[in-house]
């Protein structure tokens, strides 16, 4: 909406980059993590896959990508180095 199609477009890649990574270990998580999380004496692990329903949350991705377009605005807004923000006199 701003016109930053070059921001948006790198935003958008490191979501992308960010939901593979979640999706692997996702399965790490589910094939051997997990398996042997259950199996350790009192153990109390959480086994069953976390989603939307449970937790009323957006997810890491969204996490991530908020702070990304966070840091981004405001690098594209603060003051220029040396930069007083008074006008001149």
């Amino acid at each position: 909406m701003l016109g930053y199609i070059k921001a948006a477009s790198l935003l958008a890649d490191t979501l992308q980059e960010e939901e593979e990574t979640d999706e692997l270990l996702t399965q790490l998580a589910k094939k051997r993590v997990n398996v042997k999380a259950v199996k350790a004496p009192f153990s109390q692990a959480r086994t069953a896959p976390r989603g939307y329903e449970k937790s009323g949350g957006m997810g890491m991705g969204t996490l991530v990508s908020g702070l990304a377009i966070g840091a981004l605005v405001a690098m594209l807004y603060a003051p220029k180095s040396g930069s007083t923000g008074q006008g001149v006199h």
